[in-house]
């Protein structure tokens, strides 16, 4: 993987990993639910020392924090998910931890394959500035209309493109939020990398997977913050 620059003000505001599974129906019957969530804690309960509240409906999530918080597992019955709030130190550290909760979920749900896998990067760029040219912070091949000579609000833009193998996709998406400072502009950007095809339940392939995802959407990252984005994280 290649070395990037490390900011002093990044953007990130969240890193995120979740696997959907297809249950193996040809498996002799699991354990209950709870008795699998019990044995799967104490397995990971060194990166997750904490309980904290069940996620509800539509999607019940048990969930468990690292000791700092900043870490989330989340796991349901053919779900798990690992979210990274910042600081981020760096993907190494935060990929083996996924690893090791993918190995630990397989190794006791048994699943037959992931039906989806995915990468989120959620980021923040604040501008200081309230009227901006889109076009000197991100490159983004819309181009706002100079007619009728005013400052554009409320943007939105997304797109797809294709990802590294068959069947994976990336989804972009950019939106103006309200700033904290009122002469300033803010924007959400949401990278998702997904496995629309799945993968198979092998932690050496979704471990593969995972570090051409976060290749790719690194690459994708810096190609669209242009040097006057960059300029704002140092």
């Amino acid at each position: 993987m290649a070395k990037r620059k490390p900011y002093t003000n990044p953007p990130l505001l969240e890193l995120f990993c979740e696997f959907s599974f297809q249950p193996n129906l040809e498996k002799e019957s699991l354990l209950p639910y709870p008795v699998l969530l019990t044995k799967l804690w104490k397995k990971l309960n060194t990166h997750f020392p904490h309980a904290v509240q069940p996620l509800g409906p539509p999607t019940p999530r048990d969930r468990f924090a690292s000791e700092d918080g900043k870490t989330l597992l989340q796991v349901a019955e053919n779900l798990l998910a690992v979210n990274r709030m910042p600081p981020y130190d760096e993907w190494g550290r935060y990929e083996s931890v996924v690893e090791e909760c993918f190995r630990e979920y397989t190794r006791h749900w048994k699943p037959a394959r992931v039906d989806r896998a995915a990468v989120r990067y959620v980021s923040k760029i604040d501008i200081p500035r309230p009227e901006v040219n889109l076009e000197e912070y991100l490159n983004l091949f819309p181009v706002l209309p100079e007619f009728p000579k005013k400052p554009a609000t409320n943007i939105a833009v997304s797109y797809e493109v294709q990802g590294v193998q068959e069947g994976d996709v990336v989804l972009t998406s950019l939106r103006q939020y309200p700033s904290a400072d009122p002469e300033g502009t803010t924007f959400l950007m949401l990278w998702h990398y997904a496995a629309t095809g799945g993968l198979p339940a092998d932690t050496q392939q979704v471990q593969s997977w995972l570090g051409k995802a976060h290749d790719f959407l690194g690459e994708l990252v810096r190609s669209t913050f242009t040097d006057e984005s960059l300029r704002l994280f140092d």
